[in-house]
């Protein structure tokens, strides 16, 4: 009898102490019945400190067994996987731990960042309707079924790497050398801009404009004056002691197709001559020089390639 009583007492007191223990009761480590949960979508995790099952809060892992969804710092999934952190990369795909990686990160304005760990670069994807991604031919973006991309290509000044279209690979941005951009349609270069701020316009055809065109307009008030590549109009107002007796046309601009126009503003030239020589062994008109000595006379010149005449 006595050995009875004895066992019922430590059935009983184990009885008592696996009912209040925090979760798991009966079986062995890990294979035991789970206590019951405090809130709906509650999940279990192996606390090995406590060599027990401990339930996580619902704010940090939460599933919703009615739509099936898994909530990471959420307990209101709305997708089958929904992050939820406002203070820091939402998502991360690893390679190696700490140094090779790719973050995935949604902003408080509703933005994507994707960053890499090797390259540091971004990919920013502010909302709208356009998508960013990977083709055959190199990297394209699409808004509004307007697509765009950089081919992965050396750029010339026929074949752009920069291009606006995705069925038109031979219009866009190239580059014809070093510290130029030549806009390219159709595989043919139809403008030239250069470090030096020359921009070449490659006519095919006719120009049509249906405005008016500025041309721009330099006032040389000195004894001397040096061509910049910018001048296009030289407005000669020159009067003090002597003359502008060296208007020098330099040889890097001897181009074939450079227009220039020189006029006497001032009404002087018949005082004050104003003699135009060139920097190196081009001609004018056959000549070293060429001079304006009439009072408000003007002079136009255009390049070849390897002298200036007079039209």
């Amino acid at each position: 009898m006595k050995k009875i009583l004895f066992s019922v007492f430590i059935f009983s007191l184990l009885a008592t102490k696996l009912l209040a223990f925090p979760i798991i009761y009966g079986g062995s480590r890990g294979s035991g019945t789970i206590a019951d949960g405090t809130a709906q979508g509650q999940m279990a995790f192996w606390d090995i400190t406590e060599e027990s099952w401990v339930f996580t809060e619902t704010s940090e892992l939460f599933w919703d067994d009615t739509s099936k969804f898994l909530g990471i710092g959420t307990s209101s999934p709305d997708r089958p996987l929904d992050i939820l952190s406002p203070t820091t990369e939402q998502l991360r795909l690893s390679h190696t731990a700490g140094t090779a990686y790719v973050d995935f990160e949604a902003t408080s304005a509703g933005k994507l960042y994707i960053e890499t760990s090797g390259t540091g670069v971004r990919i920013d994807v502010s909302g709208g309707t356009g998508t960013i991604w990977q083709g055959h031919t190199g990297w394209w973006g699409t808004v509004d079924g307007f697509s765009g991309g950089l081919l992965p290509e050396v750029a010339t000044s026929t074949n752009p790497n920069l291009v606006m279209n995705y069925a038109d690979l031979d219009t866009g941005v190239g580059a014809s050398a070093a510290d130029q951009l030549s806009l390219v349609a159709g595989g043919v270069e139809g403008i030239r801009i250069s470090e030096d701020t020359l921009v070449v316009i490659d006519l095919k055809g006719t120009m049509v404009t249906h405005g008016s065109m500025i041309n721009a307009v330099t006032t040389v008030n000195a004894a001397t004056y040096d061509l910049l590549i910018s001048d296009h109009i030289l407005n000669i107002t020159y009067t003090s002691t002597g003359a502008v007796t060296s208007l020098t046309l330099p040889t890097a601009q001897v181009y074939s197709g450079r227009n220039l126009i020189i006029k006497d503003a001032a009404g002087n030239a018949s005082t004050y001559n104003i003699t135009i020589d060139t920097e190196g062994s081009e001609k004018i008109d056959g000549a070293d020089t060429a001079v304006i000595n009439t009072d408000y006379e003007s002079i136009s010149l255009y390049c070849d390639g390897s002298n200036w005449f007079i039209y």
